[in-house]
């Protein structure tokens, strides 16, 4: 049970933490390196925690395949993201199936169609079997906008040594932490390019480590629902620091229709206050793929509209 005291008023700084969706793939990417590089901005979680505890074990158990079958595996989602680092490590990897999501089992299709389309045969037995047995596609169509699968695709292609021409991707998410991702790989020596078209090429290369530090990039969603606390508490005043303003187009495009005010300072900086909530008009909030209105708002958002006239 909780019990909710009301406070007359909100004011002061808020420092917007490492985004966990960009760390997770990097930290599983990094293992691929050997943890050569130094992560900065790594968010302090359970889940970051848990897929470093598991990477370590699963790289310490058996020498034939990379395993994956701990019930560690299945107590959070992004256990699913080690599994490049199986292919690149082994060329095989024996999985239970990721798990840990609060809104639900969410399908794998789009993931599983991913690494096919890269060479990888998937099979069903005890445990899914992952192995690379054949090179990618030069052209590969995924089935959706889907982070996670985009964000396997990449990371295996980037290390992945048997191939020698371009490999195109279509239908690319885009999202910050997509993004984040490449620069680690390109920083780790791959050579991505991402397009606005959601667009992807990747090239043949090879590990070289440019940079021994890397940045994770801030939370966008975090801020977003800071900026939401701070145009929506009564009589408030917050300044968010440490995000990335470009991020957040979609959300100023909201709140101007709302009639919030809020002050872009510099590049990581937003001051919100909710002076003229007297005024807020509730509008219709429809949620995109980045860079539409994110989704994991849209319930935040919705709660501060309930103000509105």
């Amino acid at each position: 049970m909780y019990k909710i005291s009301y406070s007359p008023n909100l004011k002061g700084e808020v420092q917007i933490s490492g985004s966990k969706n960009a760390a997770l793939p990097i930290v599983a990417a990094n293992y691929i390196l050997d943890n050569q590089v130094k992560l900065i901005n790594k968010p302090n979680i359970k889940d970051i925690a848990a897929m470093e505890e598991l990477a370590t074990e699963s790289l310490a158990i058996s020498k034939e395949f990379f395993d994956l079958t701990s019930e560690k595996a299945t107590k959070f989602r992004a256990s699913i993201l080690l599994i490049p680092l199986g292919l690149i490590k082994y060329g095989k990897v024996k999985f239970i199936g990721s798990g840990g999501c609060a809104i639900g089992k969410r399908p794998l299709d789009m993931f599983d169609d991913a690494l096919i389309k890269a060479g990888i045969t998937i099979t069903n037995d005890e445990f899914k079997t992952f192995e690379v047995t054949g090179q990618p596609k030069k052209n590969i169509m995924l089935q959706g906008f889907s982070v996670t699968a985009v964000e396997a695709l990449i990371t295996y292609l980037a290390f992945a040594n048997n191939f020698d021409y371009e490999v195109n991707i279509y239908q690319v998410a885009i999202e910050p932490h997509v993004r984040n991702l490449i620069e680690f790989l390109n920083n780790a020596g791959a050579d991505i390019t991402l397009n606005v078209d959601h667009t992807l090429v990747v090239k043949p290369s090879k590990i070289k480590i440019k940079e021994s530090e890397f940045t994770i990039i801030a939370d966008y969603i975090e801020a977003g629902t800071y900026f939401a606390i701070g145009a929506g508490a009564d009589n408030s005043e917050i300044t968010i620091k440490g995000c990335h303003v470009d991020e957040l187009s979609a959300l100023y495009s909201v709140a101007d229709r709302i009639g919030i005010n809020f002050k872009i300072i510099d590049k990581y900086t937003i001051v919100v206050n909710s002076f003229n909530k007297k005024n807020y008009q509730a509008v219709k909030v429809e949620t995109r793929i980045y860079p539409g209105f994110p989704t994991d708002l849209q319930s935040i958002f919705g709660t501060l509209v309930t103000q509105c006239k």
